[in-house]
């Protein structure tokens, strides 16, 4: 088995000496196209089509119909790597007592600014909902890329598109602003779980506590084929409500491969099947967008209303049952 890190330079670079079985690591550099392709499987592909060699690949989410025709000479296994990562939270006993104290409607994480990101944290500015104290921003960006980025999914609506994203003239600072949270470093913090449960208590924890919604920040948002990484776990260790920016059937991915539940007393996951990155988290917004005046007496009375579903995804995530609901899934390995 032949482990590819960083799979844009190994496959682009060093394609005719790759090993047949083949293990590729992270979201393939840019994620998927709305036609189901990837540059990085593109190349795999077209290589193997030329020698008529099929390559094996094992890959941490499990791969749709249509990006399995797309690949003829691919044939991919479904390795559920990403539990690696969600061991890395350790066990209840790592943690405080959740203790919700609402002061704030929403809590978001942005870290390596992908497209999407640019977009969320764009559209929360746009809002009033990016409060600094409980939102994170690694990157700054121009309007001129964000303008790119708009026109990029929409086209000719781009006009339309652009008043739920881009700031008044007069103040740009955010797009130019960082915002981030103090994070132990590798020096202080020498094992990586040490690391995460360090971080979350500390940084994570208290203002998910105070936050109404976590608005997760998935990788690579504008890709077409889900890809469920660690950071919805962040909620369910804080006992808090999320909702996830991320790729269309993301939501349903977390339900059908791992076992959790949604919180469908409060939230309509509709939005989870639009295709279109843009229009995806504009009626995302627009569907929590009803909580946001709401007091914070009503959002601790609606969060009583999940606190079953709240209960349940932490005992399954703690309880590592999730792992009974992949093992059904997983093919065997390489």
């Amino acid at each position: 088995m032949q482990y590819i890190v960083n799979p844009f330079t190994e496959i682009f670079n060093n394609v005719e000496s790759l090993s047949q079985n083949i293990t590729l690591i992270d979201h393939l550099n840019s994620g998927f196209n709305s036609d189901y392709k990837n540059i990085v499987l593109d190349r795999l592909n077209s290589y193997g089509a030329s020698v008529n060699k099929k390559f094996n690949v094992s890959y941490a989410q499990p791969m749709p119909e249509q990006v399995r025709k797309n690949y003829p000479f691919i044939e991919f296994r479904f390795n559920g790597r990403v539990t690696l990562m969600l061991d890395e939270f350790g066990s209840a006993n790592d943690y405080d007592t959740p203790n919700p104290d609402f002061k704030n409607f929403i809590a978001s994480f942005n870290g390596v600014d992908h497209v999407g990101r640019k977009l969320l944290v764009s559209i929360l500015n746009k809002f009033g909902w990016y409060n600094p104290d409980y939102c994170s921003k690694l990157f700054s960006f121009s309007i001129d890329e964000l303008d790119g980025h708009i026109a990029d999914f929409t086209g000719d609506k781009e006009r339309f598109y652009r008043k739920f994203f881009i700031p008044d003239t007069k103040d740009l600072s955010f797009l130019s602003s960082v915002n981030h949270f103090e994070y132990p470093s590798a020096e202080r913090m020498k094992s990586l779980q040490g690391r995460v449960i360090f971080g979350l208590r500390t940084q994570i924890m208290p203002r998910l506590d105070k936050s109404f919604i976590h608005l997760v920040s998935e990788t690579d948002a504008t890709s077409y084929v889900p890809f469920v990484t660690e950071k919805f776990a962040l909620s369910v260790v804080a006992k808090s409500l999320f909702v996830g920016y991320a790729q269309p059937g993301w939501h349903d991915q977390l339900v059908k491969y791992y076992g959790f539940r949604l919180y469908t007393n409060l939230f309509d996951y509709n939005f989870d099947n639009i295709r279109n990155p843009i229009e995806r988290l504009i009626a995302l917004t627009s569907m929590i967008s009803k909580f946001s005046n709401l007091s914070a007496h009503d959002w601790h009375d609606l969060y009583l209303l999940e606190k079953d579903t709240i209960d349940y995804n932490y005992d399954h995530f703690f309880g590592k049952k999730y792992l009974n609901n992949l093992q059904q899934y997983i093919d065997q390995e390489l």
